[in-house]
Order: structure tokens, then sequence, then C-alpha cells
């Protein structure tokens, strides 16, 4: 089937371990507009904060930082807000979520089955509810996790 791609908006704080976050990034606004693109996450540092936190993955775009919208930043200026920051930082991100058509369009149950790197959370809550029928159903996916 074919999929359509949503993209979606979460946040996450994270902390500096020696001056850095662990990742890597390009793109930003250009004084020549045909050469503007988004800020990208290229590389997040194995092992570093960003990695250890889990949610930011390369291909995410950075938007703000502690609420300073980057939309319109060079890259240059968006470094600057970075090295600026004390310790911590919480990060507006647009990432991906691929869809299946099937699913964008379904109306009833659908079985869903992903692949999950062994250690990786899946990133769901499970919940027992009792009407009209017993049932186990998803209470929470968490943001930018595998299940969502």
């Amino acid at each position: 089937g074919s999929i359509c791609v949503r993209p979606k908006v979460t946040q996450v704080k994270l902390e500096k371990e020696n001056g850095s976050f662990g990742f890597s990034l390009r793109g930003g606004a250009s004084s020549d507009r045909l050469k503007s693109r988004p800020l990208t996450i290229t590389h997040v540092r194995p092992g570093g904060p960003t990695d250890r936190e889990g949610t930011i993955k390369a291909g995410d775009r950075l938007l703000a930082v502690e609420n300073i919208n980057l939309g319109n930043a060079s890259l240059q200026e968006a470094l600057v807000v970075l090295k600026r920051l004390d310790q911590k930082g919480l990060f507006t991100l647009e990432y991906d979520v691929s869809v299946m058509d099937a699913v964008c369009n379904a109306s009833g149950p659908l079985l869903v089955e992903i692949d999950k790197t062994p250690g990786t959370q899946l990133g769901i809550t499970l919940t027992q509810v009792h009407r009209p029928q017993s049932a186990i159903v998803i209470e929470t996916i968490q943001q930018a996790s595998v299940a969502e």
C-alpha cells in the first residue's frame, strides 16, 4: 500500500554535556531564498545527551529553542542561540510519521506490526477497561516513539 507522511511537533528537554547537546545541525535560512532549508538534525552522537534522551532522530527539523522561533534563522544564528543556553534547553522539533494509507483512512480495528530494536522502548501505556466488555486498550502513546 502507499504511505502518507504526516508532520508532527514535539518538545524535548535536553541538557548539555561538555558544552554540547550531542547533535549536528544543517540547513537554515539563507539570503538567497532558493538556498534556504529547514534547520535539520543531521547526526545524533551515540551516547550523547540527545541519544540518551531518545526522542530526536536525524532528519528531524528544529523549529524553536526555549520558545525562540528559529523558522527564519540561519545556521549561524541557530548555533548562537544553542551556545547561549546555560545547561538546559527546551527544544521544539518537527518530525515525520509515515502512515500506511489504510491507516489514514481506517474506520475500524487494525492489526499493526511494529519493528522494535531490542532495548528500546515501544512507547505505549496499556490500561484495562470494562465497558461494554472487558478490553485492554492503549492509554497513551509517547510522542516520537516507535509506536507512534
